[in-house]
């Protein structure tokens, strides 16, 4: 179906409002068509690559942004690569201070339609054009 693009930004901003994240920036790239295996040709999958950078105040903060995604984002989605790392401790006593930088490469997947290949008396594949002018020309002739 068609991506769900506002509903995963609304579900990142209100994630980060509930768990109190000090930061989370993302850009999502323009969807490009995903690779399939040969055998499979009769459907349309399309990824979307968003990449996150987050200050954290601890590793859970990744975590529960995660699973706010899993259950309240509408798609399917894989992680191609994440990392945290430690920023250096300004003051001890300011937890804010003492933050965690998350990046994270999310692919978002969709799918098009599914199209079942017709052929011919021949056996020559039929083009979804073909099959409007033979329906057409058929609905003539009555």
């Amino acid at each position: 179906g068609e991506e769900q693009r506002i509903d995963w930004v609304e579900t990142i901003q209100a994630s980060s409002k509930r768990h109190i994240i000090p930061s989370v920036k993302f850009s999502l790239d323009q969807r490009t068509t995903a690779p399939l295996p040969e055998d499979v040709s009769n459907i349309a999958v399309y990824a979307s690559k968003m990449q996150l950078t987050m200050n954290l105040l601890h590793e859970g903060d990744l975590y529960n942004l995660l699973a706010d995604l899993d259950t309240g984002a509408n798609g399917l989605y894989g992680i191609s690569r994440c990392s945290l790392k430690q920023t250096a401790r300004r003051n001890v006593d300011d937890a804010l201070l003492n933050q965690l930088n998350g990046n994270c490469d999310l692919i978002w997947y969709t799918m098009g339609e599914v199209i079942e290949q017709q052929y011919d008396e021949n056996g020559e594949p039929i083009s979804a054009d073909d099959t409007m002018m033979e329906y057409s020309a058929g609905s003539d002739e009555t």
